[in-house]
């Protein structure tokens, strides 16, 4: 599974991140007998495609902005660049993890009984704390994403506040 570019600057980052979150899904869906812990693994990646999908939606759409104003604070923009970051490197973690598994899991295995059992028997017994470690960092980056949204929500509330304020004013600086 080859792993997409990731740059930096564009609508391509979260596109990235989420083709990458795709093709993770998918091979981990392509396993058979999976344990409770692989299938809350995939769950929580389905919730991390949903916030990724709010985040690229609340950066990404074109809002109202009154002359001299600007988009989202450089803080703001800065957190969310590195939170993306973070999301890419933490998939490509998830799927190097899996990569050597992944031929012995699938439907119809690799070819070779015996090494797929072996591969089962060695990701049933030494990979829970993996997988455990994996969701809980998958869902701290859902953490993240939500925060990031409480803040781009928190911004454009301001800036609704301020252009509210301005209307109000002209409306009352006008004749009647």
């Amino acid at each position: 599974m080859p792993i997409v570019a990731f740059t930096f600057g564009s609508v391509g980052d979260i596109i990235a991140v989420v083709q990458l979150l795709d093709q993770v899904r998918r091979a981990l869906c392509d396993s058979t007998g999976s344990s409770a812990e692989y299938q809350a693994l995939i769950r929580d990646l389905d919730v991390f495609a949903d916030i990724l999908d709010a985040v690229e939606h609340a950066f990404h759409t074109p809002v109202y902005k009154p002359a001299g104003r600007g988009g989202v604070p450089p803080t703001v923009a800065n957190a969310h660049r590195q939170a993306l970051q973070t999301s890419f490197e933490l998939l490509c973690d998830v799927e190097g993890r899996i990569g050597r598994y992944k031929a012995c899991l699938k439907r119809g295995g690799s070819g070779s009984m015996m090494r797929d059992s072996w591969r089962k028997v060695g990701w049933a017994l030494f990979k829970k704390a993996e997988l455990q470690d994996l969701r809980r960092r998958v869902m701290d980056q859902v953490e993240v994403m939500h925060i990031l949204l409480s803040l781009q929500s928190r911004w454009e509330s301001a800036e609704h506040k301020d252009t509210l304020a301005n209307v109000d004013r002209s409306v009352k600086d006008l004749p009647v």
